[in-house]
């Protein structure tokens, strides 16, 4: 039989730890920004002329954050490659493996890898998906590169 000091003790811990994990899981799941507007997840300039960003962005709906890479080569067009759309928040940074390989890497574990020579995003699980590219002047991402 536990007495009355024990009893409010354990009542306590436990609203502490409900109240732990819900602020954890809000922040896992929940945004920054509002729907519909793009956040980088990070951006690296690989060199003058080519940079790579990964960018989310929160549906509002069951299926939490949209993911794409994009992609500007040397020749000064954008790319754009489909990642994830039932993702939740994506943490993480991108390194540079050789002069033609750039990963993207949470924690330990490598969540992608983008091939520059060949313009090829290997994805999560390993899939390939091949990004389409797009000459514009306007392009969204000059928005999103310069909010971050």
């Amino acid at each position: 039989m536990l007495n009355m000091n024990t009893k409010h003790f354990l009542e306590i811990v436990s609203i502490s730890l409900i109240i732990l994990i819900l602020v954890a899981v809000f922040h896992y799941i929940f945004p920054r920004k509002p729907i519909g507007v793009p956040e980088v997840v990070d951006h690296l300039i690989i060199d003058n002329d080519t940079e790579i960003m990964l960018v989310q962005t929160f549906t509002g709906t069951f299926e939490p954050y949209e993911v794409i890479l994009y992609y500007l080569d040397e020749s000064g067009m954008w790319g754009s490659y489909y990642v994830d759309h039932e993702a939740f928040r994506w943490y993480g940074k991108f390194f540079m493996e050789d002069e033609n390989v750039v990963k993207f890497k949470y924690r330990s574990s490598i969540l992608l890898e983008f091939h520059i020579d060949e313009q090829k995003l290997v994805g999560p699980g390993k899939r390939i998906a091949y990004g389409s590219f797009h000459s514009e002047p306007n392009s969204p991402l000059i928005n999103i590169s310069d909010s971050h």
